[in-house]
């Protein structure tokens, strides 16, 4: 387990003097500020501060739900991490050993991502922060009113606020955040090694165009097999009776569909020798 925790870590403190990395952040905090702008500018204009409590919403907006997702397929395009150092640190540690470190790197890195991407989401309203309980007088507001079109925002709702509290629409989408991004990095991973790096990096993007197809359509069925969908809590049926997925079918897909990735990495990467590429 130390061997596994040490080769994920590796992966990460490369990050450091990864130029890669640094536009992903860069681009974040550009397609992030294009919707958080709008939304201070109406707490300005009200007087009123806003709650921490936007995260839920990004996978309902259509262009955060689009752009963000590539941020993910950026940062495990490079999957399944192997430069020149790998070699060594495979046969120190052993084959086993390196492959459970990439997965792990892939959870962690998920998990980082969004975090990142929490923070993105209420910086752009400092210093005129409430941190509430409450999701607030501002984005109730927005999501009860067309008040907010003056302003050119229109991805608020007010089903999410109605159905969850802050805590569980932030406990719940950050869980299927985090599972998404572990699946996609995986899948990656998988048709990376199985293939060619363009390969994964194409099907990852086919996942999120096909969401952006199911918006335009809605035809509930298709949602049971479209990953991506579910960053939107309210394309999940909660006990309301909806023809969507429930909550529990999207949580078994995720869970099961990353345990038939890994073991699917897992025997690629007995058969087949390890490769050093170059850095993406």
């Amino acid at each position: 387990m130390k061997k596994v925790c040490l080769i994920a870590f590796h992966n990460i403190r490369k990050w450091t003097y990864n130029p890669r990395i640094y536009i992903i952040i860069a681009l974040m905090f550009c397609f992030m500020g294009l919707r958080m702008s709008s939304v201070a500018k109406f707490a300005n204009a009200v007087g009123y501060s806003t709650t921490i409590w936007f995260f839920p919403y990004i996978g309902i907006d259509g262009f955060l739900s689009l752009v963000i997702p590539l941020g993910l397929i950026l940062l495990f395009c490079d999957a399944p991490f192997i430069d020149a150092e790998h070699p060594l640190m495979i046969i120190r540690s052993g084959k086993k050993s390196w492959a459970y470190g990439q997965v792990l790197y892939i959870i962690i890195a998920s998990a980082v991502f969004w975090i990142l991407i929490f923070f993105l989401s209420i910086v752009f309203f400092f210093p005129n922060v409430e941190f509430s309980s409450a999701w607030g007088k501002v984005l109730g507001t927005l999501a009860q009113t067309d008040a907010g079109q003056a302003f050119g925002i229109n991805m608020l709702n007010y089903e999410l606020q109605n159905e969850f509290t802050p805590l569980m629409a932030f406990g719940l989408s950050f869980l299927l955040y985090w599972l998404v991004g572990i699946f996609l990095g995986l899948l990656m991973l998988v048709l990376n090694l199985r293939f060619s790096r363009a390969v994964g990096a194409i099907v990852a993007v086919a996942f999120i165009v096909f969401d952006g197809f199911l918006s335009n359509i809605l035809i509930p069925q298709l949602y049971y097999i479209s990953p991506v969908s579910w960053l939107d809590l309210t394309y999940i049926n909660f006990g309301s009776g909806s023809f969507m997925p429930s909550f529990h079918y999207v949580l078994i897909f995720l869970l099961a569909a990353v345990l038939f990735l890994l073991l699917d990495f897992l025997r690629l990467i007995r058969k087949k020798p390890i490769e050093i590429l170059p850095t993406i």
